[in-house]
């Protein structure tokens, strides 16, 4: 029998060695019962020496061939996985925060903000904030948020940095139905009023759960912060300055929802409350 010895091995390891080659010896020495096991330990003392040398030191052949002579599986290479096979992850710091903010967040069909007026050129606070529930039943808002964010509020998206527009009390919003709110100006019909303003300049308006989870957003208009919590993708356009009622951006088709504010909003032919947006 060839001795192993690996290459680098320590001392201690090499002792483990002929530990292993003395149980051998011994277990045939008394199992073969001829012979006299301490004659044959006598020998595993030169072994050793072959081993380890004298002074405890590796000696004796470089087994870097030692995997060709030992039996199958004996000295067997672990397999590896080939990692490099695997395609690469390929995820924009835009797509990471839709993740979070957007309809995969919530895993299910939720209501949407639909249409935003920031005012009219006869009075700054004629706004309204339309919401939309697209699912195939009725969702309970009681406890729901709908919040407001200046265009260079830079904070995460943690409900602790929205400013409240409405808190709404126990009501719920049924399959294929529309909610409005609305500022002070504001002379059409409304569900519940703003207890805060709009920028016409440009921010952004959220929708949270009773959880405080965000389950819907936009931002619009000029944002100045990159990554801003409350924008999906790219912020949708302007709502245009026009006479009562203002004019308004909503998601055409009527409640379509890419995760894009830049692609679901775009400026409307006109106002179209607790109606399907043209």
């Amino acid at each position: 029998m060839r001795a192993a010895r690996f290459p680098g091995a320590s001392a201690g390891a090499g002792a483990l060695a002929v530990a292993a080659v003395a149980g051998a010896l011994v277990g045939g020495a008394c199992g073969s019962g001829g012979g006299s096991p301490r004659r044959d330990l006598g020998t595993l003392d030169g072994r050793a020496e072959d081993l380890l040398g004298a002074d405890g030191a590796q000696s004796g052949p470089d087994l870097a061939r030692a995997d060709a002579d030992a039996p199958p599986g004996d000295l067997a290479t672990p397999a590896v996985a080939d990692l490099s096979a695997l395609p690469p992850l390929d995820l924009s710091v835009s797509d990471l925060r839709q993740i979070t903010t957007g309809d995969l967040k919530q895993g299910s069909c939720a209501p949407r903000v639909n249409e935003l007026v920031v005012g009219s050129t006869d009075a700054l606070d004629e706004e309204m904030v339309e919401l939309f529930n697209p699912c195939p039943a009725g969702v309970d808002l009681t406890g729901w948020r709908l919040v407001y964010r200046s265009r260079s509020n830079a904070n995460p998206v943690d409900a602790q940095f929205d400013q409240a527009l409405f808190t709404f009390p126990a009501q719920g919003l049924p399959a294929g139905a529309y909610l409005v709110l609305t500022g002070a100006a504001w002379k059409g019909l409304s569900d519940g009023k703003l207890v805060a303003s709009l920028s016409a300049d440009g921010g952004a308006v959220g929708l949270r759960d009773a959880g405080g989870a965000l389950v819907d957003s936009v931002g619009y208009s000029t944002i100045s912060i990159m990554g801003h919590a409350l924008v999906e993708g790219a912020p949708a356009p302007k709502p245009p300055a026009s006479p009562s009622p203002g004019g308004s951006i909503g998601r055409l088709p009527n409640g379509a929802d890419t995760n894009n504010n830049a692609a679901d909003f775009k400026v409307t032919a006109q106002v179209t409350p607790r109606a399907a947006n043209k």
